[in-house]
């Protein structure tokens, strides 16, 4: 599942006519990127949720052909994150895991090594995380177990009482199939971090994958685009 809701307000005007997964970057809508980083990977079926300027996208897709199977599935009033992934459901549900990827980050995560791990440690979430400065580090135990989270004033405390690490969660996670029992609890437009920390409370495996030596950037704001495209070229 690709998540390409959002209006892109960070991105001010260049977000005024199209929506922003369909923001250039060298030559390739932002979306695109995303698309052939999955297929590179074996992806072959891939679920977009759509909400801001929604027949752009879908008139876009209908005119390209990137070997993988699209569908839709619109939000007349965004989601946030978890809300979207319980949306698509009816999508998702008949698979025993699955990639949910932001539109707007760009990675050279290695996609298959992500996989290997979700599945050989029998875990129902896997979050691509790094070292890097947030405001709202998600917090883990020694195992890489997921065991609390930080934002401003709203901080859930550590559920281990040894050390734990703060890491910054990167937009590409892997799903599996029983996580939808923790987001049907959860009504109208909600992030999934709720529903993760929900999840390894309750003894689920909620995993962090380190991806730092791994390029990543969020390419969301126009600073971010513009480095982004320097480096791929424009």
């Amino acid at each position: 599942m690709i998540l390409a809701a959002g209006l892109g307000t960070r991105l001010g005007v260049l977000t005024r006519d199209i929506p922003k997964c369909l923001v250039e970057v060298a030559g390739k809508p932002m979306i695109v990127h995303v698309v052939e980083h999955l297929r590179a990977a074996g992806v072959t079926t891939i679920v977009i949720n759509l909400h801001y300027l929604a027949d752009k996208v879908r008139d876009y897709f209908a005119q390209h052909n990137f070997g993988v199977a699209i569908e839709f599935i619109y939000e007349p009033e965004i989601l946030g994150t978890g809300g979207a992934i319980k949306n698509a459901r009816k999508l998702l549900q008949d698979e025993p895991d699955f990639i949910v990827y932001n539109t707007d980050v760009y990675s050279d995560l290695d996609l298959g090594k992500f996989v290997e791990a979700h599945r050989s440690r029998n875990a129902l979430v896997t979050l691509a995380v790094m070292d890097r400065p947030t405001s709202r580090p998600l917090l883990f135990d020694p195992t890489g177990q997921l065991v609390g989270w930080e934002s401003g004033e709203n901080k859930d405390q550590p559920t281990s009482a040894g050390p734990v690490e703060r890491l910054n969660f990167s937009g590409i996670q892997i799903i599996s199939s029983g996580f939808f029992n923790y987001l049907e609890v959860e009504q109208g437009a909600f992030s999934s971090i709720r529903p993760f920390l929900a999840a390894a409370k309750a003894g689920q495996r909620v995993f962090a994958f380190r991806i730092d030596a791994s390029y990543w950037i969020d390419m969301g704001t126009p600073e971010k685009l513009e480095e982004l495209r320097h480096k791929v070229g424009q």
